[in-house]
């Protein structure tokens, strides 16, 4: 059953993240904390998965669309990667209450 659990909401987060590019914090997370029962972090990272996959399927629709300027997601991309990854270290450090 939590299989199914889960696939909604893989299902709800990938359409809210085509249809308007939001789906990790704003849609997954709250599903993932409140429908599954898992803990915060584990929801977390559960949802950096999920803009994984959804980045990539996004990224290649909209290469044959052609609508990319590589130039830019260069820079976007590399500091949200070095950022992502700070932030992902020190929720070690910070209490579940606190990142709720």
């Amino acid at each position: 059953m939590q299989y199914i659990t889960f696939i909604l909401i893989g299902i709800i987060g990938g359409t809210a993240a085509g249809l308007m590019g939001i789906g990790g914090g704003t849609v997954i997370l709250p599903l993932l904390l409140y429908l599954s029962g898992i803990d915060i972090k584990a929801a977390t990272a559960m949802s950096m998965v999920h803009i994984v996959f959804a980045s990539i399927s996004g990224t290649i629709f909209n290469y044959h669309q052609k609508t990319i300027i590589f130039r830019y997601s260069i820079y976007f991309g590399l500091s949200s990667m070095v950022f992502s990854f700070l932030g992902g270290y020190l929720t070690e450090y910070i209490p579940d209450f606190t990142i709720k």
